[in-house]
């Protein structure tokens, strides 16, 4: 199946009109104090080196956008959008006679906002009041600033990965490709397994869900339901089912705006107990198997030493 991608509506299309109509802007006047203001993105270290980068002060050579584009003392609400692996910004406000929502005083001119969701606006207002002047006095008007400054998350997410293991022998088919979407594995009944999946796009998360079967264990517990991704990277331990059968699973990768998402499915059979059991496996020389041999296991790694140049194994089934 070709790779396909979902989206619902961008929810900060609506978010504009929605702040402007929850915050009743004053109206700026002539003499206000505030004179310009400038946001800072700011990055962690981790960052930094990843993105091989030119920085001085702790700070990537990238900036936030601002809409729109110039202070203007008649504009009174603006949006500012930081690079998506900012994880704070710095509001430095340039004027004197500020005061915030409550009508104290601004007494530092420069606020740290923490950018931890994708697309979830950090917002301050400030009040910009004629100078000597204060919002209680009487028939004073302050002009009110609105700043929405926010996290870009970006709207594409694919898997990178996605496997099962088991202590039975286990494989997902086809093999795993980011622009293939539908995979079928085989477990027996009675037998736990776990389904891992990764997307490597920065601030994506990936979630896993039961499709149909209303009612219908999943034995995936608490973890049934693609909304509930947290990571980039997740293994979810499934419980075994005790009688053959099919179940469907949808795993997401869910971009960083949390609107786009890709979607794949892992059908998995569950079969009855295979009819034959191995009774013995012995290897001769300078070699460890891992997990030791047991009857209920049918995967291992076997770890040679350098020296080691011949291992024979002694086989013996029920």
């Amino acid at each position: 199946m070709a790779l396909g991608r979902e989206s619902a509506l961008a929810p900060r299309a609506m978010l504009l009109p929605t702040l402007a109509l929850v915050f009743a802007l004053g109206i700026p006047c002539a003499d206000a104090k505030l004179n310009n203001f400038t946001v800072t993105p700011h990055f962690d270290l981790i960052t930094r080196m990843s993105h091989n980068m030119l920085y001085m002060g702790g700070k990537l050579e990238a900036k936030c956008t601002m809409e729109p584009a110039y202070f203007d003392l008649t504009v009174d609400f603006y949006v500012i959008t930081c690079p998506m692996s900012a994880r704070m910004a710095v509001l430095k406000l340039d004027g004197t006679d500020l005061y915030d929502d409550q009508g104290d005083p601004v007494n530092s001119t420069s606020r740290q906002l923490r950018l931890f969701d994708f697309g979830k606006p950090d917002i301050v207002s400030v009040q910009s009041c004629p100078e000597g002047k204060k919002p209680s006095d009487d028939g004073v008007t302050c002009a009110r600033y609105t700043f929405d400054v926010y996290r870009f998350g970006g709207d594409f997410a694919t898997l990178t990965a996605l496997s099962i293991t088991s202590s039975q022998l286990a494989i997902i088919t086809p093999a795993f490709s980011s622009d293939l979407t539908n995979y079928t594995t085989t477990v027996e009944v009675n037998t736990e397994f776990s389904i891992s999946a990764s997307s490597s796009e920065q601030g994506s998360k990936v979630g896993i869900e039961l499709v149909g079967h209303a009612g219908k264990e999943s034995g995936l517990g608490a973890y049934n339901g693609c909304q509930l991704g947290s990571h980039r990277h997740s293994v979810w331990d499934v419980k075994s089912f005790p009688a053959p059968g099919e179940l469907l699973y949808k795993i997401c990768a869910i971009a960083a705006d949390g609107v786009h998402f890709t979607n794949y499915t892992l059908k998995v059979r569950v079969k009855p107990d295979y009819s034959s059991k191995l009774q013995a496996l012995v290897h001769k020389g300078g070699a460890k198997l891992k997990p030791p041999f047991s009857a209920d296991v049918q995967t291992y790694e076997l770890v040679v030493d350098a020296h080691t140049k011949e291992v024979n194994f002694t086989v013996d089934a029920e």
